[in-house]
């Protein structure tokens, strides 16, 4: 595995240096002869995609970073056949009739995902979401039966997708175009944060549900704040008030120490305590915004919960 592992690295760095004239920095620019031939990229190009479901995260990993690498280069003119291939993977297609190689192709592609979502830009990014966001979408809303990191994972890629469609709402011009592109699968993604963020919970040693609540406020967050029309949609409003009740719910277990930490000793005691504090601060400061930007329907989102917490949120709105 180190071998294989190894020659992805390096393969990651000829991409940034050889794969092409405008490749590498003025000192490293490559020659005619140290160019990579047109045929010999073809062969990279199908021989590093089924790495993705690897039985070796690492090797998923490594594969990734080689995919995002050549397709920052390539991708859609040299590369049409990426992203077919990327939402197949999505869809669970690694080796038909194995359930197991299956969910590894959904893991090395989500992570193939959240690579290439960082290096799109604004003029990328209309290649990429029509294709991906309703197979992302599908996973984060467990309707595909994937557990809470392919779903948080999901949730991540989509908020990267945000923040870029916001860059370019930032535009005036552009702004109808980026709606446009989050419009068809936003009530679908709104209704699976609102079905995350009401799932009760039995304690907070489940590290990966609080992990992908977590995500989950952060991408309705990016939502709302990048897309202030939406948060008049009934749906949002939905999503907001289930946040809210989690925020509240988190204060009352907050009173209680959690059964792990309160025994001396106990090996996962100090991290299961730092990980509800950071959970508990996170979720505070989610409610801050809420109630400064929905000012307006505040009594909406807050009047289930205690006196306390109102006259947080009115001092939060003046």
């Amino acid at each position: 595995m180190g071998t294989r592992q190894l020659a992805l690295v390096l393969l990651k760095r000829l991409v940034k240096t050889l794969w092409c004239p405008a490749a590498g920095t003025d000192d490293t620019t490559p020659t005619q002869q140290q160019q990579i031939s047109d045929a010999d990229k073809q062969a990279v190009r199908a021989a590093i995609l089924p790495g993705l479901a690897d039985a070796a995260p690492k090797l998923r990993t490594a594969t990734a970073m080689a995919i995002t690498a050549v397709a920052k280069f390539d991708f859609p003119e040299h590369w049409p056949a990426l992203m077919p291939a990327l939402v197949s993977l999505l869809q669970g297609n690694g080796v038909p009739g194995h359930a197991e190689a299956s969910a590894r192709a959904v893991a090395g592609s989500l992570r193939c995902m959240s690579l290439l979502a960082d290096e799109v830009d604004d003029t990328q990014v209309e290649l990429y979401a029509p294709a991906l966001l309703p197979e992302l979408c599908a996973i984060a809303n467990g309707s595909r039966g994937h557990g809470s990191e392919a779903r948080r994972r999901a949730f991540s890629v989509l908020r990267t997708f945000i923040g870029t469609l916001g860059l370019m709402a930032s535009q005036k011009e552009n702004r109808a175009k980026a709606e446009s592109l989050l419009a068809p699968t936003l009530p679908a993604w709104l209704a699976a944060m609102t079905a995350v963020l009401a799932t009760p919970r039995a304690d907070d040693g489940d590290h990966a549900a609080v992990a992908l609540q977590l995500e989950v406020l952060r991408s309705l967050t990016a939502l709302t704040m990048l897309f202030s029309k939406v948060i008049k949609a009934p749906d949002t409003q939905a999503a907001l008030q289930a946040a809210w009740a989690l925020l509240c719910g988190s204060a009352r277990r907050s009173r209680r120490t959690p059964s792990c930490c309160a025994r001396p000793g106990h090996a996962r005691a100090s991290f299961v305590s730092r990980f509800v504090h950071l959970r508990r601060r996170r979720l505070t400061r989610f409610a801050c915004w809420v109630t400064a930007r929905c000012h307006q329907n505040w009594k909406f989102l807050v009047g289930g919960c205690t006196s306390r917490f109102r006259l947080g949120a009115l001092r939060t709105i003046h």
